[in-house]
């Protein structure tokens, strides 16, 4: 399925929240989540700690409520622990209520399968049935995505864009998955992910559709089937005088 995002209603985005950038600056709260970090990596059964501030100036803001988001679970507090969380690549977000306004935060993680587990998984899938054999010739990955976003023309806007990728790999090479990341903790982007693996390089492309039309934003890295891949995009789009700038990395290791 592919994601409906593109250039056009990227540029309309930025334009509608003008007003609200400027309440933001005549009351300026920020937030920052000081636990997890995003791109952090986790072992399967750890209790995961969240914790994050929040400023109004140089003091803390009197926040009325936390909600942190982590797969299907929710849980509540500036700090707190959740555990239990199954292997994969994760967004945590978090959900700030201020006053009567809400801040957002968002960081990607990995929580990896326990390598004991997995092996003993391994042997029983293969003893259970063919289609865990077929399984063996898919890997599972998952990572973390550092990306960065600048608009100029009729908007200016520069902001970061941190997110997750989630992939499977074929013993052929081939790649297929998704990755997402949200752009100032306010507007979320996600792709399509296509690629090759060849020898020890990766390439292909990272792709948003809007309207049956799509924008491909091509990567290339380092990699092999089974190993950590690491992958680096630059990309600019150009509607009339309007420019986005897609540029960052993404890193998937096999679970």
């Amino acid at each position: 399925m592919r994601t409906n995002y593109a250039l056009p209603v990227f540029v309309l985005a930025c334009g509608g929240n003008a007003e609200e950038a400027d309440d933001e600056k005549a009351e300026p709260v920020e937030i920052e989540i000081l636990s997890p970090e995003h791109g952090s990596v986790w072992s399967e059964g750890d209790d995961i700690h969240l914790e994050v501030s929040a400023k109004q100036g140089k003091a803390d803001a009197d926040v009325d409520s936390v909600v942190w988001t982590v797969g299907d679970r929710e849980v509540r507090g500036a700090s707190t622990d959740v555990g239990n969380i199954d292997p994969g690549s994760y967004d945590v977000v978090v959900d700030v209520v201020v006053g009567d306004k809400h801040y957002g935060g968002r960081v990607g993680i990995v929580v990896n399968r326990d390598e004991a587990d997995s092996d003993t998984d391994a042997d029983a899938d293969a003893d259970a049935d063919a289609d865990a054999d077929a399984d063996a010739d898919v890997t599972r990955y998952a990572g973390t995505m550092d990306s960065h976003v600048w608009l100029s023309g009729d908007f200016d806007y520069d902001a970061s864009c941190p997110g997750t990728v989630s992939l499977t790999v074929t013993s052929s090479g081939s790649i297929d998955g998704t990755g997402q990341c949200r752009l100032d903790g306010t507007y979320d982007m996600a792709y399509d992910i296509e690629g090759t693996v060849s020898g020890r390089d990766i390439s292909g492309d990272m792709i948003m559709v809007d309207d049956g039309t799509e924008y491909r934003t091509p990567f290339t890295g380092t990699g092999k089937v089974g190993d950590t891949m690491n992958a680096s995009f630059d990309k600019t789009f150009r509607d009339g005088g309007n420019e986005l700038r897609l540029q960052g990395t993404w890193t998937a290791s096999p679970q």
